[in-house]
């Protein structure tokens, strides 16, 4: 096919020595190559954006008929009118709420029960009622259905047309950006070379998502109250963060009781990793004060007793703090054990929801979190009142506990059932595309779907941040 014959564009070559995740990120490029030739070509041959794609069934129940929705609407209105009833103790009008609601299908039961039994059952059948009709066919019911509501309809949607016209028409036209302030105070600096200004736009996303909101759950991310090393012009200076600021930058409390404002990342360590990586006896003595912070569910990174060995013991150079703040994570080894990808993190997880946290669990966590996982627990399953456990998955899972395969009728109802008109991701294709593509490219689809649930190794391009500068 014409796909195959592009297949060099996405790098198809499955080389000797490529990853299991390389092999995933290739698959999901050539399945959107080949979706955005598909759409390509079928503009090309069937009219571009005046084409229209088939329509479901317009005469299905709840789907195209303006009665449906005002059948909708006055089963709505009676139910909530029947809640209120029962709460302000009016049984003879909540009773005859329930009649009427009974000759259009609604059953209730007896209102002379308790109030909150009453209550729940009405809200109950007043979800079930309101998922009957879906929000964005409103405006088609109304359409439809004619009269005054029709045209004042039109009338709202001639107006909205115009609007956007004259916003369009008079929009001035904007170029690149010509510069980019960064930072604050005496360390702001003005960018203004096209190249400088690029490279700032780019790895503000990663700033903003990632350093800006560090995870408790990895080791290296910096958050407020931790010890750090910081380079301050020439010199290495000891202290704790105080603040991270919307630029991601890094406010420190230096030891001497200065401060050091809008410190960038790429200069700033923890102060355990440096002595973790010296060799020396203040690393020794770090790591000693570390295991007993951990054995009283403390933080090391922001440990009192890091501060004391910092400034007595090794002082790292600006060029080992620079490396150090480099340091890429290690995969699980540098993730707290409830969050890592991985059997064991699965088992932790589940003695959390259970409340049975072994001392070593909470060992992992920081002081902060130990009275959140008392309180967790497994959710209750509506129907029974019982805690939901694994066997009731039965969807997602088989007997043995093991993930079902994901085939080709769950696919296809599942693209069926996306919201669309929705903004596409990194790709540029968007769920309508790939909900009008054929079975071919959805066989693929859901190989490829099969192998990222069994593996649970993702694409790279689900870990994009799609945050721009601007």
């Amino acid at each position: 096919t014409e796909a195959e014959a592009d297949s060099d564009e996405v790098g198809m070559d499955y080389v000797v020595g490529m990853t299991l995740r390389q092999r995933i990120n290739t698959a999901m490029a050539l399945l959107d190559h080949v979706a955005s030739r598909t759409d390509l070509a079928f503009a090309q041959t069937h009219g571009g954006d005046s084409r229209v794609r088939s329509k479901s069934n317009q005469n299905r129940w709840g789907d195209g008929y303006s009665v449906v929705a005002k059948r909708t609407a006055s089963v709505c209105t009676r139910l909530r009118k029947l809640i209120k009833s029962v709460y302000k103790k009016r049984l003879d009008d909540a009773d005859a709420i329930r009649a009427t609601l009974a000759s259009d299908g609604v059953d209730i039961g007896d209102v002379h029960r308790e109030a909150g039994v009453v209550a729940s059952e009405a809200r109950a059948e007043l979800k079930r009622e309101r998922k009957l009709l879906h929000g964005r066919k409103r405006k088609q019911y109304i359409l439809q259905g004619g009269g005054v509501s029709a045209q004042s309809q039109e009338r709202k949607q001639r107006a909205a047309t115009k609007r956007e016209i004259n916003a369009i028409m008079e929009r001035p036209v904007a170029g690149a950006i010509a510069s980019v302030t960064t930072g604050k105070g005496d360390a702001a600096e003005v960018l203004t070379g096209a190249e400088e200004v690029a490279a700032e736009c780019c790895s503000w996303s990663e700033r903003r998502m990632s350093t800006m909101q560090p995870k408790w759950f990895r080791r290296l991310d910096l958050a407020v109250g931790h010890v750090v090393w910081a380079v301050d012009d020439a010199a290495v200076r000891g202290g704790k963060v105080l603040k991270i600021d919307n630029d991601g930058r890094y406010d420190v409390a230096i030891d001497e009781g200065a401060a050091l404002c809008g410190v960038a990342r790429e200069k700033l360590c923890l102060k355990w990793q440096a002595a973790a990586s010296s060799g020396t006896q203040a690393a020794a003595v770090v790591q000693d004060d570390a295991t007993a912070g951990r054995a009283g569910g403390g933080d090391q990174a922001s440990s009192d007793e890091g501060t004391e060995v910092g400034r007595q013991g090794h002082v790292p150079s600006v060029e080992e703090v620079m490396h150090l703040a480099t340091a890429a994570e290690n995969g699980d080894a540098d993730t707290a054990l409830m969050f890592r990808r991985s059997p064991e993190g699965a088992a932790c997880r589940q003695r959390a929801a259970t409340g049975t946290l072994t001392d070593d669990d909470k060992r992992e966590l920081p002081k902060c979190f130990h009275e959140l996982v008392e309180h967790l627990e497994s959710p209750v399953y509506e129907a029974t009142g019982a805690k939901v456990t694994q066997s009731d998955y039965v969807n997602m899972l088989d007997d043995a506990g093991n993930p079902r395969e994901i085939d080709l009728v769950i696919l296809r109802r599942k693209l069926g059932g996306i919201a669309k008109g929705k903004a596409p991701g990194y790709t540029g294709n968007g769920p309508d595309l790939y909900a009008s593509l054929p079975d071919s490219w959805a066989v693929w689809a859901v190989r490829l779907a099969n192998l990222i649930l069994f593996t649970q190794v993702t694409p790279h391009n689900w870990h994009i941040d799609l945050v721009h500068y601007v």
